[in-house]
């Protein structure tokens, strides 16, 4: 039969065990709710999309804005991708504000990775399919690293700096 002794520590530890599990899930908890996934969206969702003609990199923490034009068929519902590709050695945090519609959070996008802004649904014009893109790019206040930004449609496109 154990002395007292040692069935005091057996049992001790196992009481501690489950509140450190505890305290280290309510710890996780806290950094995932704090800092967003930045894997919350896919990309196109084919591999027939391409990427639109034209590159643009920026830096710093100021706004950066691109504008384009999409040559889509005529009387269609489509959309498209904004991909953030952030810079060695930093990550990018911020959001990407698509055809003047705000409904994506601020999200942090670490270094090597990229992340997908899907745009609202766009019906095109009856007469053409053509459509123009303005997406808005804004790190939050305090990120200093370069980024490019990507446009990605199911048509014939391109875009620039504005």
């Amino acid at each position: 039969m154990p002395d007292r002794a040692s069935l005091h520590h057996a049992t001790g530890a196992r009481r501690r065990t489950p509140l450190r599990l505890a305290a280290l899930a309510a710890v996780v908890g806290c950094v995932l709710a704090v800092a967003p996934s930045a894997s919350a969206h896919s990309g196109p969702p084919t591999s027939t999309w391409h990427r639109c003609t034209g590159t643009v990199i920026f830096s710093g923490d100021s706004w950066q804005s691109v504008g384009g034009v999409v040559y889509a068929t005529k009387n269609s519902i489509t959309q498209y991708y904004v991909r953030i590709r952030p810079a060695l050695p930093f990550g990018w945090s911020g959001t990407a504000v698509l055809s003047k519609a705000t409904a994506h959070p601020s999200v942090w996008v670490p270094a090597g990775t990229t992340h997908w802004f899907p745009s609202p649904a766009i019906i095109t014009a009856p007469t053409n399919g053509t459509y123009g893109i303005n997406v808005s790019v804004r790190p939050n206040l305090g990120v200093f690293n370069n980024y490019g930004v990507e446009v990605w449609t199911p048509y014939t496109c391109r875009y620039w700096a504005n």
